[in-house]
């Protein structure tokens, strides 16, 4: 049986205070659970970086024989998701925010899922039985809002969240879904759900207890609200008339 390859994408932009923590611990898990026949790179991917981000991700580039600094950059965290995924070669994906929002374990079986072909798409989901959240009220009230409108303009995607900041995908979505997908905002995450299941893929959704209470979060939540909810309704509106 040959060796498959799954790359783990880590976006980053003015992450000098997660990526020194996060990268090794990443570097752990999959050393200390392993998946068969599978090797294991991890991406750190974005060069927009304001603070010491760049060097710190070239350090570990240096210190880890399965860690490197992506060339493949774009100005936004999903294009560059995007644009690694289009520009490599991989057998499965996966990403994770800088910040590790997620219980690691959880990470680990979103990915499983994939790597044994019990999904195509593995995604962490905040709104179903046994998940969690620890977070600004203010943001827990806007993505509810946004997922429940999500699910009624856009029925076919059947999840109840969307934009949880971790996912895996295997080649057939690599390859058939995402080169589909137009935009590079966060609704990125909403297009990438339709698509799987316009193409009845098989989408898992795994609960995750989800910590975000970081000061320095990049997300503004009014402002991307809105973006993001003028976003689904246009899709909505061309999906429906195309």
């Amino acid at each position: 049986m040959p060796i498959k390859k799954l790359l783990i994408i880590i976006p980053v932009y003015d992450e000098e205070k997660t990526l020194g923590i996060s990268v090794p611990k990443l570097v752990e898990l999959f050393k200390k659970n392993p998946f068969p026949k599978v090797n294991v790179q991890i991406a750190i991917a974005g060069r927009q970086s304001t603070d010491n981000t760049n060097a710190i991700a070239t350090k570990l580039e240096k210190k880890y024989a399965n860690v490197f600094f992506s060339k493949i950059d774009y100005p936004t965290k999903c294009g560059r998701i995007a644009k690694i995924n289009l520009n490599t070669d991989y057998d499965f994906y996966a990403f994770i925010d800088a910040d590790l929002p997620v219980d690691l374990k959880k990470f680990h079986e979103i990915i499983q899922a994939v790597v044994t072909d019990k999904a195509d798409l593995g995604i962490a989901s905040r709104y179903i039985p046994g998940a969690g959240q620890n977070r600004d009220p203010r943001r827990v009230f806007f993505s509810k809002a946004f997922n429940l409108l999500l699910r009624i303009l856009l029925p076919k995607i059947k999840t109840h969240d969307s934009q949880a900041g971790a996912k895996a995908w295997n080649k057939k979505v690599a390859k058939e879904v995402i080169p589909k997908i137009d935009t590079t905002s966060y609704f990125f995450d909403a297009e990438l759900l339709y698509f799987c299941f316009d193409q009845k893929l098989k989408v898992v959704e795994i609960p995750v207890h989800y910590e975000d209470m970081r000061n320095d979060s990049k997300i503004n939540v009014l402002h991307d609200s809105w973006v993001m909810g003028k976003e689904m309704l246009m899709f909505s509106l061309k999906r429906r008339f195309s």
